[in-house]
């Protein structure tokens, strides 16, 4: 069974140009005071992909612990919210999207 496993090589060639086509990252500021929040993304023409988003504030000494929810997707932007409402402009949305 030849190219199973993740081995030496495992993530070269075609295999690896797939990945680095249909996956996108980023970092979005996020407005002080809100729990809504939409991130513009670079067009990739369909809503049939993945998002991780994770919640980073590494300058308040005491942030509030926010989890992202999805919430609605099109082919150029993302929305998501949080329980709470941010309490400073220091939180940023770190995103992964992979598109199937």
């Amino acid at each position: 069974m030849s190219g199973v496993g993740l081995g030496a090589g495992g993530w070269s060639g075609s295999v690896l140009g797939v990945i680095q086509a249909n996956l996108i990252g980023g970092v979005s500021s996020m407005a002080s005071g809100t729990a809504t929040f939409t991130v513009s993304i670079p067009n990739v023409g369909t809503t049939n992909y993945v998002i991780v988003v994770t919640i980073q504030n590494t300058t308040d000494v005491n942030p509030r612990h926010l989890h992202a929810t999805v919430t609605a997707k099109t082919a150029s932007s993302f929305s998501f919210q949080t329980a709470q409402t941010t309490d400073t402009a220091n939180y940023k949305a770190n995103y992964l999207i992979y598109k199937l």
